[in-house]
């Protein structure tokens, strides 16, 4: 967005031509560079370029496999699916959980359903999905349960009912489309993770769209 680009572009340029060779510059760029400017092509050129996009929900499932597989375990897909909703999308916890399953299932090479719900600690997001499990099961003791463990450990009392507001959102898109898309359709439109939006369309599948949109309105 410089005025005089073309003399900036060459005086950066100039720069890195001189640069002392001990030295690691970093160019940070909040979106991703125009490549077809002349300073994005140079910058590709001659240093490394690491994209920190988000990854994909297939991306993280992958990861997780590779992860398993140098454990010498396995998971098959909807397991890995429900590990990443159950313990979220951040790779540095889920590392973590891997250790505790890997442990957990001892000489058995592969992870199941009842190991991730067994020792997996739940995300802000899989604790207010459960807690909505049980209230629509008609369990208040059992949501309220959930509630106060989420509290006690550190949970943001905004953050879970805007948490609690997502799910009861996705809840009425995947009422309002049945019959139409499939579950796993409207899941990818609305970015939600498979695992989760099975049960939720079950769920919602009992209450009419009007009476589960009235709950976060």
């Amino acid at each position: 967005k410089s005025r005089d680009e073309e003399n900036e572009t060459r005086r950066i340029l100039q720069y890195l031509d001189s640069a002392n060779s001990g030295c690691c510059l970093v160019f940070y760029m909040r979106q991703e560079a125009d490549a077809r400017k002349k300073l994005a092509a140079e910058m590709n050129k001659r240093g490394l370029t690491v994209d920190f996009s988000q990854l994909t929900e297939a991306e993280i499932a992958k990861w997780i496999a590779s992860q398993l597989k140098k454990r010498q375990k396995k998971i098959s897909a909807a397991c890995a699916r429900q590990l990443i909703f159950t313990a979220g999308r951040e790779l540095t916890r889920l590392s973590g959980e891997i250790e505790k399953l890997s442990a957990y299932s001892g000489q058995r090479a592969e992870i199941t359903q009842e190991d991730i719900e067994e020792v997996v600690s739940p995300s802000l997001d899989f604790g207010a999905f459960d807690m909505l499990n049980h209230l629509f099961d008609g369990d208040s003791a059992g949501a309220y349960r959930i509630l106060q463990l989420m509290l006690e450990r550190g949970g943001n009392q905004v953050a879970i009912l805007a948490s609690i507001t997502r799910q009861l959102r996705g809840m009425t898109h995947l009422r309002l489309a049945a019959g139409g898309s499939s579950v796993a359709e409207t899941a990818k439109l609305l970015n939600l993770n498979p695992y989760a939006a099975k049960i939720m369309a079950q769920k919602a599948g009992k209450y009419a769209p009007e009476a589960l949109e009235s709950l976060y309105l």
